[in-house]
């Protein structure tokens, strides 16, 4: 009840954010630049996110093969994938919901068993995430050089980047000494936090530990495979930061990798705001950061439009394979009940 709460408040209050945007800059300015934007263009450019998908669906496919004996479906991967994009898209805080959907999901489409499951996921969101705050980094000094941040908020991205690196520092050092015996990231966080007094958590301890195993195996044993997964990130990253600067030039301006980079560090911290697909306040934050760049903030408000068209449609699809998921499963349950009524009546014919 409490989460379905705050899920209304902050769309509530993001729609709110948004209708503001729109009432500033003007409806009619913004309009007139993304009717300029032609079908042609946004398909192309449709293209190239469904590229970025592929890379990181080949990613993840990657670590699911290196745990897994046999080859898994690269359109299961893909579909699995979309779904989870959609859900972590959709949801107050990005990277969070859709990971143990699409964990669940590969479990339920292939036969690779829930522990094995959970593990790629992890794996595969940690080195994302991984090449992601790099880029991050990089582009916060390029940002800070636009402007001068208050110290509020030079104390906020303190925070949160001395967060983080404390973060990956403790899931790194745990999967490169897993067989040490000490306890794995998850398990650390779970006695830390005095989460295994949690009914719920002891009886998924099992479950845990194994992951963490397949976590740490795949860290000290596969390092081929990790060199690879790790440049298909950065590749990933790339046509993340590609799409960025194509909306641009399409709108009629050319910016460097400076101005990119400093854009991608920008919008990185705005999809922390816990608002749905950071409505409101991700139009909000490019109506701010384009002129620094020497960019109108109309230009800002269509870029963030299109970029979010793009999201949508995206999660748009991810939504309709879910759907289609639900539905098979739901029959399947049906045809099992009904198998099973089917033999309880032979038996009773029998008898």
């Amino acid at each position: 009840m409490k989460k379905n709460l705050f899920f209304l408040f902050s769309l509530c209050f993001g729609l709110v954010l948004f209708a503001a945007v729109l009432k500033r800059i003007g409806l009619d300015n913004i309009s007139s630049v993304v009717s300029a934007f032609s079908l042609e263009k946004f398909l192309f450019i449709l293209i190239i996110s469904l590229l970025g998908i592929s890379i990181s669906t080949l990613r993840w496919k990657i670590i699911i093969e290196s745990q897994h004996p046999s080859k898994i479906s690269f359109l299961k991967v893909m579909k699995t994938k979309l779904i989870g994009s959609s859900i972590n898209y959709l949801t107050p805080v990005i990277f969070v919901g859709g990971e143990p959907v699409r964990a669940y999901l590969l479990k339920e489409e292939t036969d690779v068993p829930l522990d094995k499951a959970a593990a790629s996921t992890v794996i595969d969101a940690v080195i994302y995430l991984s090449v992601v705050f790099i880029f991050f980094i990089i582009g916060l000094f390029f940002l800070f050089s636009y402007f001068t941040p208050s110290t509020i908020f030079i104390f906020l991205i303190a925070i949160i980047v001395i967060f983080s690196f404390w973060l990956f520092y403790i899931f790194y050092s745990k999967a490169l000494n897993g067989a040490s015996g000490e306890k794995g990231f998850f398990n650390f966080f779970i006695d830390i936090l005095g989460l295994n007094k949690i009914r719920a958590i002891r009886k998924i301890g099992q479950g845990v530990n194994s992951a963490e195993k397949n976590i740490s195996y795949f860290f000290k044993e596969k390092k081929k495979k990790l060199i690879i997964v790790f440049s298909l990130a950065a590749f990933d990253v790339f046509f993340v930061l590609l799409t960025y600067w194509l909306v641009i030039y399409f709108l009629g301006y050319s910016v460097g990798i400076k101005q990119i980079l400093s854009l991608n560090t920008a919008i990185t911290l705005i999809f922390l705001v816990p608002i749905p697909a950071a409505l409101g306040s991700f139009e909000l934050s490019q109506a701010f950061i384009f002129p620094f760049l020497g960019i109108s903030g109309t230009i800002g408000v269509a870029f963030s439009l299109i970029i979010r068209i793009v999201s949508l449609t995206a999660a748009f699809f991810g939504i309709i394979i879910f759907f289609h998921f639900q539905i098979n499963s739901l029959i399947k349950k049906i045809i099992g009940k009904e198998e099973k009524l089917i033999e309880k009546f032979r038996k009773i014919l029998d008898v």
